[in-house]
């Protein structure tokens, strides 16, 4: 589309046409992190239509659960590469928010790595990996800042040990040579029932508050 072109339209008519061009890279958010595609404005898809679309992550992608104790931080990483197959997304427009009826991430707490056998065994042990063996991340909608494509807000329902918790999360989104989705969730562990360890007679305090932060680098297949 030309600039001269674009002048003759109405604002109102100019404005749905960058946002329906910007919702093929906006739906290859995860989250999830997440974990979205884009309509492109060639296809001026009807609103509220159901669509899907298969996306998978690449192998520079991360995600961590950041954690402190009253003396230090240490983290957790998780293999992105253990998610090696494609990720069916379904979801439809809704003005300038994706709703999503299909788009979950299961995350298997044995590719955590906190970066030692003990400290990898207090983590499963506070997950209770052997009852509980993953954590699922399932997209609810997102919806677009204004009139700013690098920023959204994710809604994604968190499943830790059987327990829901709804949560909003700031994205940003950069485009420049693959679709890279970034942003941090804080989440107290005490929402889900879980009891923060303690080590040393209880001189070593894990804190409830933890951070899940995650780079995103997201491909449509």
């Amino acid at each position: 589309m030309s600039f001269a072109s674009m002048k003759t339209k109405p604002a109102q008519e100019i404005f749905s046409l960058v946002i329906l061009y910007n919702l093929k890279k906006l739906l290859s958010i995860l989250l999830f992190a997440v974990l979205t595609s884009f309509v492109k404005v060639s296809e001026l898809v009807p609103l509220n239509k159901e669509y899907r679309t298969q996306i998978f992550f690449s192998s520079n992608s991360s995600l961590r659960i950041n954690c402190k104790t009253n003396i230090n931080k240490f983290y957790c990483d998780f293999d992105i590469n253990k998610v090696s197959d494609s990720l069916e997304i379904s979801y439809s427009t809704n003005g300038s928010k994706l709703d999503f009826s299909k788009a979950s991430l299961i995350l298997p707490n044995l590719f955590f790595n906190c970066g030692g056998r003990q400290i990898n065994k207090d983590f499963h042990a506070l997950l209770k990996t052997e009852e509980f063996p993953e954590i699922q991340l399932t997209l609810i909608n997102l919806s677009f800042l204004e009139k700013d494509a690098c920023n959204a807000i994710v809604t994604v329902d968190i499943e830790i040990c059987d327990i829901i918790k709804t949560y909003k999360i700031p994205v940003t989104i950069n485009t420049d040579n693959s679709i890279n989705v970034a942003g941090k969730l804080p989440i107290d562990i005490l929402d889900f029932s879980l009891e923060p360890p303690t080590k040393v007679l209880g001189m070593i305090k894990v804190s409830n508050e933890i951070e899940i932060e995650f780079h995103l680098n997201i491909n449509i297949c």
